[in-house]
């Protein structure tokens, strides 16, 4: 229940930056508006590099359904030749901007 109360602050602090950033900054702040895309960085920082299927069977949902995540995620998530996910430098600063807020959060306790 934690790790959710934490996710819906990132969440709520990607939001209201999100209404004042535009270009390149605004896709990142969009595309962490949704749980599942905020997980997927989350996995591909701590794991390394994943492919699809693997992501889909992580998160429980359907190869469909990561795909149309991981497509809402091009500026953060590259792939290589070998068909893995990894996060791309502007996916390690989003990375960043989901921890921020939880490590602020985690001190104020």
């Amino acid at each position: 229940m934690k790790r959710n109360n934490n996710l819906q602050i990132n969440q709520l602090f990607v939001l209201v930056n999100a209404v004042n950033l535009q270009g390149s900054q605004g896709k990142i702040y969009f595309a962490l508006m949704n749980p599942l895309r905020c997980w997927i960085i989350e996995l591909l920082k701590a794991r390394g590099a994943l492919n699809s299927s693997d992501l889909a069977s992580i998160l429980n949902i359907s190869l469909g359904r990561c795909y149309y995540h991981l497509d809402n995620l091009t500026d953060l998530v590259k792939q290589d030749k070998e068909q893995q996910y990894f996060l791309s430098d502007e996916g390690i600063k989003a990375h960043q901007l989901l921890v921020g807020p939880k490590k602020l959060i985690d001190t104020l306790r």
